[in-house]
């Protein structure tokens, strides 16, 4: 697109072009609707990278996948919100941990010849009462901040409560990197229960 000055005026031309695309096409008697997405990068607000201006425009376009009906998305948007959440995240989490609103569930893992129980895993799960949070995004949040720690030393408290005499140990990844391996990073000592995986 050329002779366009702001990205505003190209904004309101995306949208134009998108609700002339979108009206009903009437072949004889049947009328068809068809809907198109828009992922939209722009040179060089976004970047000055020809490849990862396209790459941009196809993670923007991916996140129309869900959608119904036709729509535009902008990178420069999503990623803005993206920081945002993750900002939320990541205070919301801090309170989670004093609230104890982060617990531990226990999924069997299964013997698929003989359907024989060989274990448990304990999956960590949040329980906020203000978000709707995955494992997938508060984990990767958590890593980052080191609340990690603390969350798996409470996930542990629970583990081992659950199992009575069956003692875990845990080293979380982030205490491993960070070669903190004294007497309070492993919270529980004996014998590792060989019924569950963390």
């Amino acid at each position: 697109m050329t002779n366009y000055e702001t990205i505003k005026e190209i904004k309101e031309r995306l949208v134009y072009i998108l609700e002339t695309l979108s009206r009903p096409i009437k072949i004889e008697n049947y009328e068809f609707h068809i809907t198109y997405s828009m992922g939209v990068a722009f040179y060089p607000a976004d970047t000055n990278d020809i490849e990862k201006l396209i790459q941009y425009g196809e993670i923007a376009n991916h996140h129309i996948s869900n959608e119904k009906k036709s729509a535009i998305k902008y990178y420069k948007e999503l990623y803005n919100r993206q920081i945002l959440k993750n900002i939320e995240i990541a205070t919301n989490l801090t309170k989670a941990v004093e609230n104890n609103e982060i617990y531990m569930m226990f999924q069997p893992q299964v013997f698929l010849s003989t359907k024989e129980v060989k274990g448990v895993e304990a999956l960590m799960r949040w329980n906020s009462t203000k978000l709707k949070v995955f494992p997938d995004e508060f984990i990767p949040i958590a890593e980052k901040t080191g609340l990690i720690i603390s969350m798996g030393r409470k996930g542990l408290d629970f583990i081992n409560e659950k199992l009575g005499d069956k003692k875990v140990n845990f080293i979380s990844h982030e205490e491993f990197k960070k070669r903190t391996l004294h007497s309070k990073t492993i919270v529980r000592t004996g014998e590792a229960s060989p019924y569950a995986n963390i």
